[in-house]
């Protein structure tokens, strides 16, 4: 039976410089762009909660390995909604995609939880594009997306 794969963030993870990249590599990553982003149907609760966020600028990575993210962080959440900007993430040219969670238990991670065998998330989570997730974890082509100037990028929660 095939495994699915979900995203687990640890925020407090830092991309680090591993090995050495080739000359086009470094030239297009001196190119930073700014997402900005509206995340919806967050879940209002008495407790703190925070909204955690991962960019990842290739398909390398994802959407699972968190030592292959761009840039990350986490942001405290007073409503049900949420619009803010990503600044300073490295172009690659291959596109974006942004991952997000409601860390519910401010663990600064994503909790699973065992459904038909599998891990899936038990935080409500989403990706850019809001790609229909039948079949596990979508691919990174479904949920790319192009830093275009004055467009804010709209994510809606799911649950499973």
């Amino acid at each position: 039976m095939k495994s699915m794969k979900w995203l687990v963030l640890v925020p407090s993870l830092l991309l680090g410089a591993c090995g050495t990249k080739s000359d086009s590599e470094t030239m297009d990553t001196k190119l930073l762009v700014t997402l900005k982003m509206k995340v919806t149907g967050l879940k209002i609760s008495n407790s703190p909660t925070q909204l955690c966020y991962a960019v990842f600028n290739s398909p390398d990575g994802f959407p699972a390995d968190s030592s292959k993210v761009a840039k990350n962080g986490c942001l405290p959440l007073i409503s049900d909604s949420l619009e803010f900007s990503i600044e300073d993430i490295p172009s690659l040219r291959k596109g974006f995609v942004v991952s997000v969670f409601q860390d519910m238990d401010m663990s600064n991670k994503m909790e699973t939880k065992k459904f038909l065998g599998f891990d899936v998330p038990a935080e409500p989570f989403g990706f850019t594009n809001n790609p229909p997730l039948l079949g596990g974890a979508p691919t990174f082509e479904k949920c790319k997306i192009n830093a275009l100037d004055g467009v804010t990028y709209e994510i809606k929660m799911k649950t499973m």
